[in-house]
């Protein structure tokens, strides 16, 4: 079921809708995290935080999208965790959710 799960999860995040693809990839994480794959988890975390900065023009989610990612980087201890320069944005019902 799990493996099912993520397939489907994983197809999503190549969808042309931007929304879909970050909400997925993000979900992604968030899934390999509760699972301990640590080194899955980061790898994803580097590959979705460079998504979400090449499309920075997507500003309704982009502040609040780079903070979840930041609290993904405490959960897993990830190296390279710079300090968070802003102050908690406003987030959407599926970053709190994610945040959980």
């Amino acid at each position: 079921q799990l493996k099912k799960c993520l397939k489907i999860i994983n197809n999503l995040s190549y969808s042309e809708n931007y929304f879909i693809a970050l909400f997925s990839k993000l979900f992604c994480i968030k899934i390999h995290i509760e699972l301990k794959n640590i080194e899955l988890s980061n790898s994803l975390i580097y590959n979705t935080e460079r998504f979400i900065k090449r499309n920075s023009d997507k500003f309704t989610v982009y502040d609040s999208s780079l903070f979840t990612i930041s609290r993904f980087k405490e959960k897993t201890k990830h190296k390279t965790l710079p300090k968070p320069t802003f102050n908690t944005p406003s987030l959407s019902p599926f970053h709190l959710f994610l945040l959980q």
